[in-house]
């Protein structure tokens, strides 16, 4: 299969002193060379905006050590996509995608949606969120998926995710139904109950 990336794109961002000035992004592909800054980019660029409806555990362990060593480990799985957005040599954003998991809702959605694909991952570190980087990298995933053979890709947000909800209509996903999943704390502690919002990208339909 032919390698598309790396791609550059210009974006413009809002300067420190009221300015506007351009700076260049290029998306690659990820390695494990770049697991250490984007544990960064995971810990602290949400692009999901689900910083304040994010269950109390989940922020937990994303300060523990051992959770990212598996959280890595699992990144760099043969089934998944992971990319990175580099500015002067830095990651501050990455997106991975691979095969969607099975679950409440989604064995409704490959009926409807075959050949699909789910949206892991997709994170911008703060200061560069709102500029065009997350936009580029879902657009370079989604491609790049449909490449593999995929037609639909499955988005997975917790409920009232408003600014993850907003951000991936506008790239021409829509909302399949709501879905309960069981959450489990650290051993010893209750699990939880969380609702969220499933959506579909039908990936020839993608919003440029």
């Amino acid at each position: 299969m032919p390698n598309r990336l790396p791609l550059e794109h210009t974006v413009k961002r809002k300067g420190q002193l009221d300015g506007k000035h351009d700076f260049l992004i290029q998306i690659d592909f990820a390695t494990l060379d770049d697991v250490d800054e984007m544990k960064q980019v995971h810990r602290f660029g949400r692009i999901n905006g689900d910083a304040d409806i994010t269950p109390h555990y989940a922020w937990a362990r994303f300060a523990n050590n051992d959770y990212y060593d598996k959280w890595a480990a699992n990144l760099f799985s043969e089934s998944k996509v992971v990319l990175k957005a580099s500015v002067l040599g830095a990651v501050v954003g990455f997106a991975v995608a691979g095969e969607a998991d099975c679950g409440e809702g989604y064995d409704d959605l490959s009926k409807e949606c075959p050949k699909l694909c789910e949206l892991h991952q997709l994170y911008v570190v703060q200061g560069y969120q709102r500029t065009g980087i997350g936009g580029h990298l879902y657009r370079e995933l989604a491609a790049e998926m449909k490449e593999r053979g995929f037609e639909n890709m499955a988005i997975n947000l917790l409920l009232g995710n408003a600014v993850a909800s907003g951000f991936y209509s506008a790239m021409g996903a829509v909302t399949v139904c709501q879905v309960k999943e069981t959450k489990t704390n650290e051993p010893g502690q209750d699990s939880i109950e969380i609702v969220c919002e499933l959506m579909n990208q039908q990936l020839s339909n993608l919003i440029v």
